[in-house]
């Protein structure tokens, strides 16, 4: 039997040129990666370096708004033994806009508002202080503030509105028992005395250890002394007048 001969399968020569067109691609892809690499890496560089300046502009920013604060701190209270005090709280109210404006602060505006009603300016210290409970509600000055508004009110005889102020901090634990002090006297000069009684009660109910006690008690004992006196010249005036004197004898 013949035997079989296997032919030898020759193999395919390398392109030369296919190699160096592979290498070509592998080094566009190589460069194009490398200068992605670059760029986000200067990118992050570029990013902390702003970073680093602008947390250094903050700071300087601060610190020159926390210098102006202490300045206007003390032309405000020196405002009030200036000769001319006007001109002391408007220098104030100029240096505390000013650290406002550089960075915002509770303080700065708080003091911004007390500037204005110390220069007789009501509307503005009550938008300044507005504008207080707005931005910084949860401080521990909003109710102070809402009781300024309220001390404003009273002073026009707006006492619907200074009621208003005075029910917003009733809530508040620091507040609660010179809020109830103070219904108590705005129901008064509207001549509610029901009213003003039962929240002179409910200070003394609530907060027998309060120092606006003594006052409310003594305030209900007045009260119930005039409606005493009240409701006896009441009888008294209901009640015939007696003759004191004896008739005389019928002369014959």
């Amino acid at each position: 039997m013949p035997k079989t001969i296997k032919k030898k399968v020759r193999k395919k020569d390398v392109d030369v040129s296919d190699i160096e067109e592979i290498q070509s691609i592998f080094s566009k892809v190589f460069e194009e990666r490398r200068k992605a690499v670059l760029y986000a890496v200067g990118l992050i560089a570029m990013i902390g370096i702003i970073g680093v300046g602008l947390t250094i502009y903050s700071t300087k920013q601060a610190e020159k708004a926390l210098f102006l604060e202490g300045q206007a701190v003390e032309s405000f209270y020196a405002a009030a033994s200036a000769s001319d005090e006007e001109e002391g709280y408007a220098k104030a109210l100029e240096l505390f806009q000013q650290a406002n404006n550089i960075k915002k602060s509770e303080t700065s505006l708080f003091y911004i508002a007390e500037s204005y009603l110390k220069m007789g300016e009501q509307d503005k210290a009550i938008e300044t202080y507005r504008k207080f409970i707005n931005d910084y509600g949860r401080s521990t000055l909003a109710s102070a503030v809402r009781a300024k508004i309220a001390n404003i009110r009273m002073k026009n005889k707006d006492y619907t509105g200074a009621l208003a102020e005075i029910e917003n901090i009733k809530d508040d634990i620091i507040w609660s028992d010179t809020a109830l002090i103070d219904i108590a006297d705005i129901y008064d000069r509207m001549g509610k005395a029901d009213e003003a009684k039962q929240a002179l009660n409910e200070l003394t109910t609530s907060f027998p250890d309060s120092p606006w006690v003594l006052e409310a008690k003594n305030r209900i004992g007045e009260e119930k002394e005039a409606s005493e006196s009240t409701s006896d010249e009441t009888t008294n005036s209901a009640e015939p007048q007696s003759n004191s004197a004896e008739p005389e004898p019928i002369s014959n």
